[in-house]
């Protein structure tokens, strides 16, 4: 019971200090924020593929998973040691998502967060106990702006 109230503590002061010093992004439409978000993402693809070294197009499709990690753990949404860390998920949505969309960002992603939480993630040569993090992460992102303009 005290580890999780020392927990939510220090999450708490974690966002109080980042909005203290991290001004929040301007406002934009949520489709602004999914393009250049995406735009991000296909970036950090490139780099993350030509550093893991593919031999074949065979290998880059078998290890896309991997990619995806590599892509998140850039962003530090995976820490180094290949857990998820929900402070930087915190930290990365007050960074890219501008206060009108912060409670949107957080009902698109936290289901896919939750489906770790508290797990210890394997690693394993093709990334698949990171499937589920990364399909939910890319089908709830391409629903991030449904519904709004």
């Amino acid at each position: 019971m005290m580890e999780s109230v020392k927990a939510i503590v220090l999450t708490l002061t974690i966002l109080v200090v980042i909005s203290i010093v991290t001004p929040a992004p301007p406002e934009r439409k949520c489709r602004t924020v999914f393009t250049d978000l995406n735009k991000r993402e296909l970036q950090q693809i490139n780099v993350c593929t030509k550093e893991l070294g593919y031999k074949s197009g065979r290998e880059k499709s078998q290890k896309s998973t991997c990619t995806m990690k590599c892509v998140l753990t850039k962003e530090s949404l995976i820490k180094p040691d290949g857990q998820l860390s929900a402070e930087q998920f915190d930290i990365y949505v007050m960074e890219h998502f501008p206060p009108s969309l912060i409670d949107r960002a957080n009902e698109t992603f936290n289901p896919c967060l939750a489906l770790f939480d508290g797990k210890n993630i394997e690693q394993d040569e093709f990334c698949k106990s990171y499937d589920p993090l990364v399909k939910c992460l890319t089908r709830n992102f391409a629903n991030l702006c449904r519904g709004l303009p």
